[in-house]
């Protein structure tokens, strides 16, 4: 549909970038505090996305609800771990400023036995 109408993949992301930039204005100063300013983005939900102009050839507004679906996609997923091709569980230990290390990590190793019981 963006070909239809003459338009680019990239014009399309042009247009979202353009109207819905998140930037900073600064700060104001007062009675010792620093408030900060910033001027958010204006799309609130997926109306809004649709609502975006590409382009006006002809002084014809052309939005993304024109040429795209605008829906939710599936949710992206993080932290998953895989060895193998397979998906395995992952941790991982921190340990605090001054701990002895070697102490930490026997505690960490019966731990994991521990686990392995289970």
């Amino acid at each position: 549909r963006l070909v239809a109408h003459g338009l680019a993949l990239s014009d399309l992301v042009a247009a979202l970038a353009r109207n819905n930039a998140n930037v900073g204005a600064g700060y104001i100063e007062r009675r010792g505090e620093q408030v900060l300013i910033r001027a958010p983005g204006q799309v609130a939900g997926l109306a809004d996305i649709g609502d975006i102009v590409i382009a006006a050839p002809a002084g014809v507004p052309i939005r993304i609800r024109d040429v795209a679906e605008v829906s939710l996609g599936h949710e992206l997923r993080t932290g998953a771990a895989t060895e193998n091709g397979r998906e395995v569980v992952l941790g991982t230990v921190f340990m605090l400023m001054g701990e002895n290390s070697r102490a930490v990590s026997q505690a960490v190793a019966a731990k994991m036995q521990d686990i392995h019981r289970t």
